[in-house]
C-alpha cells in the first residue's frame, strides 16, 4: 500500500490501495479462460513468444521442467494510453482467497515459492505511449524443489501517484490503483499425484438463483480443476433441471477451500423438497498436451434440499397474524358489549358447572367467566349467583381489560406458566365419572397422581391436580 501526498490535510485523507485479483487472468478467480485477462486500463502483460499448439501460452506462462532447471522467457509489457508511462514488474506467488479466488502476493517480501525463483532483468520500464517493451527473466528451480505445481504470476503496476480510480466518502478520500497481471504455472515433474476430495456440499438458494456450494480438499500436488460434467434435480412432479459441462473453479495442490456456482439451468423453485445428482470430474490436463496428467475417475454425489419462500411466508404469516388481531378484536367487541348489557342473577345449584350453566343458556363460558369475574379452575364452590345476559335485567357493571391485555393475557399465561399440572375443585354432586369426563383422565390415575388411596372418593371442597398433558375439553 503506496500513500498519496494530502492534498487537504484537516479533511482528507489519500489512500492507493494495489488490486492485485484484477485481471491477472484472475478473472473471477475461477474461470480459467486468459481471454483478455493479462490487461487492466491502459496497460498489460503477455507471454512475449507463445507456443502457437498451447491455446493457454498467449496468456499465461507454462513450464513443466525437472528440479534444478533453468527457464529463459520475456514478458510483453503493452501501454495502451495516450501518453508515456512509467510501469513496475514484479514475479509474486500466488494464493487462494477464502472465497476461492486466484490471487497474488501483495510484495515481493511476501513470496515463499515460486515468486523467489524469478529474477527479472529489470523492475522499472518505460513504455511511449502505444508501443510495448519486451522484459527478459530467469526462472531458477532449486534442486529440492517440491514435485508438482507452483503458481505465481507476473504483475505489472503504474508508477504514478495519480490513482486510476478515487473515490470519496465523508471527510475521507480514497484512491485506487490498479494492477494487471499473467499467471505462471510451473510443474516439476516426478511422482505426480492426484487426490481431490468433496468434504462437503449443499444447494441453497440465493435470491431466486440455486447455488452450488462445495468444500474441496486437494491432497494432491497439482492443482484441480473440477468439473460438473452433469447434474440432475428432481422434484415431486419429476425431472426439475438438468445441466451439463459447468466450471466449479480450482484448487490449488494442498489447499482446502470452498467454491459456489450458481446453477446454470432454470431459477430456484419456489417450494418443496428436491433430490439433485451431481456427477463431478477433476478435468484439469496439466502443461503439456504431449504429456497429460493421469486420467480420473468420476464422482457421483447426491444432495437433498427443501426450498421454503421465507419472503413469502413470511407475508402470508402477517396476514394471517392480521386476520387472527382482527377475529379477536370482534371478539373482544362482543364481550364489551356483553358487560354493558343487562343481566339477572342466576342461582347456583349443588351440582352446577360453569361449562354447563353456558351451554344451557347458549352462552360462551370463557365469556360467561369473563363476566362474573371467575378465575381458573373457574369452580363454582363458594359462588352464590351467576350474572347472564338478558333482557329484562338490570345493568351490572363488569370489568374487561383493554385489547392489548385481552390479547396477550392468556399467551403470556401459558407462555409463563411453571407448573405441570392444574388444579380442579370438587363441588357438590360430582363424582367419579364427571370427574373423569371432565378432565378425560381416568378415576384411578388422578387418584395416584394426588398420591391417594385408589378407596378414595370425592369429597366437597376436595382440591385435585391433573397433569396439563390431559387437556380439557370443555363442550
Amino acid at each position: 500500500m503506496d500513500s498519496v501526498g494530502n492534498k487537504h490535510p484537516q479533511n482528507h485523507i489519500q489512500r492507493v490501495i494495489g488490486l492485485i485479483g484484477l485481471l491477472l487472468v484472475l478473472g473471477s478467480g475461477t474461470n480459467t479462460s486468459p481471454t483478455g485477462a493479462a490487461s487492466t486500463g491502459s496497460i498489460g502483460v503477455v507471454p512475449a513468444f507463445p507456443d502457437p499448439a498451447i491455446q493457454l501460452s498467449k496468456s499465461w506462462f507454462l513450464y513443466e521442467v525437472d528440479p534444478g532447471a533453468t527457464i529463459e522467457d520475456t514478458a510483453r509489457i503493452t501501454n495502451r494510453g495516450e501518453s508515456e508511462m512509467r510501469i513496475n514488474l514484479e514475479a509474486l506467488d500466488a494464493f487462494m482467497t477464502p472465497d476461492g479466488s486466484f490471487a497474488l502476493a501483495g510484495a515481493t517480501n511476501e513470496n515463499q515459492d515460486i515468486g523467489t525463483w524469478v529474477e527479472l532483468e529489470t523492475g522499472e520500464v518505460t513504455v511511449p505511449a502505444g508501443q510495448a517493451k519486451l522484459v527478459k527473466f530467469k526462472i531458477t528451480v532449486p534442486q529440492d524443489a517440491e514435485v508438482g505445481d507452483h503458481i505465481g504470476g507476473l504483475a505489472v503496476q503504474k508508477m504514478t501517484d495519480e490513482p486510476d480510480i478515487t473515490l470519496k466518502s465523508g471527510g475521507t478520500q480514497l484512491g485506487i490503483v490498479t494492477r494487471a497481471g499473467a499467471r505462471i504455472y510451473l510443474t516439476v515433474k516426478g511422482d505426480i499425484q492426484r487426490s481431490l476430495r468433496l468434504t462437503g456440499r449443499s444447494l441453497v438458494s440465493r435470491n431466486d438463483k440455486m447455488v452450488l456450494r462445495l468444500r474441496w480438499d486437494n491432497r494432491g500436488n497439482v492443482r484441480a480443476t473440477p468439473e460438473l460434467v452433469e447434474g440432475r434435480i428432481w422434484g415431486i412432479f419429476g425431472l426439475y433441471d438438468r445441466v451439463e459441462n459447468t466450471d466449479l473453479g480450482e484448487i490449488f495442490p494442498h489447499k482446502s477451500t470452498i467454491k459456489e456456482t450458481v446453477w446454470p439451468g432454470k431459477n430456484r423453485p419456489l417450494f418443496g423438497p428436491f433430490l439433485a445428482r451431481l456427477t463431478i470430474q477433476d478435468t484439469c490436463v496439466g502443461l503439456n498436451p504431449a504429456s497429460p496428467l493421469p486420467a480420473t475417475q468420476p464422482m457421483t454425489v447426491w444432495l437433498f434440499v427443501f426450498f421454503v419462500p421465507y419472503l413469502q411466508l413470511l407475508v402470508i404469516l402477517a396476514v394471517l397474524f392480521l386476520l387472527w388481531c382482527a377475529w379477536q378484536f370482534r371478539r373482544w367487541q362482543y364481550l364489551i358489549q356483553l358487560a354493558g348489557c343487562p343481566v339477572v342473577a342466576y342461582r347456583v345449584k349443588r351440582s352446577d358447572h360453569l361449562v354447563g350453566v353456558a351451554e344451557r343458556y347458549g352462552l360462551n363460558w370463557k365469556l360467561l367467566a369473563r363476566l362474573n369475574n371467575l378465575k381458573p379452575p373457574y369452580s363454582l364452590h363458594n359462588v352464590a349467583n351467576l350474572y347472564l345476559p338478558d333482557a329484562r335485567g338490570r345493568r351490572r357493571p363488569a370489568e374487561v381489560p383493554n385489547f392489548f391485555r385481552y390479547l396477550i393475557g392468556p399467551r403470556t399465561n401459558f407462555i409463563n406458566r411453571g407448573k405441570s399440572h392444574y388444579t380442579i375443585v370438587i363441588e357438590r354432586g360430582d363424582t367419579a365419572k364427571t370427574v373423569t369426563k371432565f378432565t378425560h383422565m381416568p378415576w384411578a390415575e388422578i387418584l395416584a397422581y394426588n398420591h391417594l388411596k385408589i378407596s378414595a372418593r370425592p369429597k366437597v371442597g376436595m382440591e385435585l391436580k391433573v397433569p396439563r398433558r390431559q387437556r380439557k375439553r370443555f363442550r
